[in-house]
């Protein structure tokens, strides 16, 4: 028997005629290869029994046999084209639509959840976070689909060793599911043991009808998927049942199942127009995630999307004008070349964003130890002004005096010289306000504060502490910085003075240290309580998230976190933490994520651009303009 046969010998076997032969051998209906400088065909022997046996022809005749030339009667000429060989591939090529689709689904669910996992997770955080929860249902979701569908792709196969690979292939899910209950992590002891199960079945049962076979595993990936929503009290189905019913993420999930079971049964049985429509569906799908991504602003998830609905758009066109024996294979390999294509578009932008977060951290440290410093010597000098003011023996002249004219007058001239005091305070040696400079809205003359910290550790002879004086609200709510003793000729306790610090000077001296152009400062005093801040009205409040982060965080320092600017602590920004020695004081410098990722967004979507563009256009041009020849 030959190994290739030319084109007249497969006209004298098939009764065909020559513009037939020629026709199907140029189309790639009949495979073939080119030879000679001339072109010409040659078709190999397990080509031309193929079509023998669809013809009705038992077996291929010996080389003698096809070494005599064939003298056809009249009646043996073909009288026109025939239509048997045609229908028959293009049944194959309905009956392997599906096994394609199943591919394309499958291997777009995988490379969806990958990109939400790959791409950097304060950036999908902040800009979805309207939508996070459902998000992050939608990651395990599309990836316990995706790793179904590519099981069932297994389970098409039921081969002897094929049943041997299931199972061999089961026993590392299996161990995965152990090894995750014994750490009581249930989430990926129901994920590996899902999975485990529909390995199993697809090797034990490889009998059950295929439709029975697909059911279950959709369902049993899809019920996966629900309950890792439901997993907590961390988990996204925590946050989903906060605001809504317990019932939405798994009637969701099954929805989506149901939807993906339904077009691939359908793309199952109907003919190829209903395919495009099942293709065209899913293209939908990923419009709205695009339109979705279009609407927040991020601008290269809403690509990604769209170059996905165009893929699902054109995907059928492709196949149809790629019509031939090995359109699987040729599929097979074209999604794996554009899914490798996309994971390493998808690194480039994690590590453009990697770079840029690195470059602002640095920055960020710089600035905030920069404004550490200034903090420290605005508080050294109020400090020194305390101190000076205690020891001044005009002072205690007045105070022994009781001369309030007087110690009006030193206040005065104190808080005239120097840009750091806000007021000062004059209380007696048990801790009884005696004067206030400048006068507050209400009179607090008189005021016990001998239970304040900073009036006891001035007692023991403590000088520098800081406290947030309480005693009135509104516009008489300041920062203690100093309280400093004043001591009689005998070196007993006559008095304490209490200076307290403005804020808006310590405001303006670190309006000059800028983040970027929507970064900026913070600052908290010994009690955590934030006394700095570009929103007036968010000064003085204790902030239970900020201050939670920084003692877990041991200062929060470079860290990407949730931090409170609205209330919410919705925004997602990179923090710096300055301690101020000696004070208790922190400096947290505060720059957005949208800030940081706003330049890298451009650079990275031109590289994925031109990197996915240039994939799809070389794939057209395969497709279309060399009509997918090898």
């Amino acid at each position: 028997m030959k190994n290739f046969y030319t084109p007249k010998e497969l006209i004298e076997l098939l009764r065909f005629s020559k513009n037939t032969v020629y026709k199907y051998l140029e189309e790639g209906t009949i495979e073939s290869t080119r030879v000679g400088r001339r072109g010409g065909y040659r078709v190999p022997a397990e080509e031309v029994e193929r079509l023998l046996k669809q013809h009705g022809t038992a077996g291929l005749p010996s080389q003698e046999e096809v070494m005599v030339k064939v003298e056809p009667d009249a009646s043996d000429e073909p009288s026109g084209v025939p239509l048997s060989i045609k229908s028959q591939r293009w049944l194959e090529e309905v009956k392997q639509a599906p096994e394609l689709f199943d591919w394309f689904v499958g291997l777009l669910a995988l490379l969806s959840g990958f990109s939400l996992f790959l791409v950097p997770s304060y950036f999908y955080r902040e800009s979805f976070a309207l939508v996070l929860p459902y998000f992050s249902v939608a990651r395990f979701v599309l990836l316990a689909s995706g790793m179904g569908f590519l099981l069932f792709e297994f389970m098409r196969n039921t081969d002897g060793w094929h049943r041997w690979l299931h199972g061999f292939l089961a026993v590392p899910f299996l161990g995965l599911g152990f090894q995750y209950a014994r750490g009581q992590e249930w989430r990926g002891t129901i994920l590996y043991g899902a999975v485990w199960l529909v390995m199993v079945l697809a090797a034990a049962m490889p009998k059950i009808p295929q439709v029975v076979r697909f059911v279950l595993a959709v369902y049993l990936v899809a019920a996966s998927g629900a309950i890792l929503s439901w997993l907590g009290p961390d988990t996204v189905g925590q946050k989903l049942f906060d605001s809504f019913p317990a019932f939405v993420t798994p009637v969701a999930t099954f929805s989506m199942a149901t939807v993906i079971l339904i077009v691939s049964l359908v793309s199952l049985r109907l003919r190829n127009w209903w395919y495009l429509v099942a293709s065209s569906i899913n293209g939908l799908i990923f419009l709205g995630f695009g339109f979705l991504a279009v609407v927040i602003g991020v601008w290269d998830r809403a690509v990604s999307y769209v170059l996905f609905a165009a893929f699902s758009f054109l995907f059928p066109f492709w196949e149809r004008l790629r019509y031939r024996k090995s359109a699987g294979k040729r599929t097979l390999l074209t999604f794996v070349y554009l899914g490798f294509v996309l994971l390493v578009g998808l690194l480039v932008v994690s590590l453009s964003h990697y770079a840029a977060e690195e470059w602002a951290r640095e920055k960020l440290e710089v600035q905030t130890e920069a404004a550490g410093g200034e903090v420290e010597e605005f508080l050294k000098k109020a400090e020194l002004k305390a101190v000076a003011l205690a020891q001044s023996p005009l002072l205690q002249k007045a105070l022994v005096e009781e001369d309030t004219e007087f110690a009006d007058q030193i206040f005065r001239d104190t808080l005239r010289g120097t840009a750091v005091l806000r007021r000062l305070l004059l209380l007696d040696s048990e801790g009884v306000v005696l004067w206030v400079y400048p006068e507050s809205e209400i009179d607090i003359r008189g005021n016990d504060l001998s239970f304040r910290e900073y009036v006891q550790r001035a007692k023991e002879g403590e000088v520098a502490v800081t406290d947030l004086f309480e005693a009135t609200t509104g516009p008489n709510l300041w920062a203690v910085v100093a309280a400093s003793p004043i001591y009689g000729a005998e070196g007993e306790l006559s008095g304490i003075v209490v200076a307290g610090v403005d804020y808006e000077e310590l405001q303006a001296s670190l309006g000059s240290l800028k983040i970027g152009e929507e970064g900026y400062l913070v600052v908290t005093d010994a009690v955590n309580r934030v006394v700095v801040h570009p929103d007036t009205e968010r000064r003085f409040g204790f902030y239970e998230e900020l201050v939670w982060n920084v003692e877990r965080w041991g200062g929060w320092d470079g860290q990407w976190g949730s931090f409170d600017i609205d209330g919410q602590g919705k925004e997602m920004a990179l923090t710096s933490v300055e301690e101020v020695e000696g004070y208790g004081w922190r400096v947290i410098g505060v720059q957005p994520m949208a800030e940081v990722t706003e330049r890298v967004n451009v650079v990275s979507l031109v590289v994925f651009l031109l990197m996915f563009g240039g994939s799809v256009a070389w794939l057209f041009v395969d497709t279309v303009v060399r009509g997918g020849e090898k």
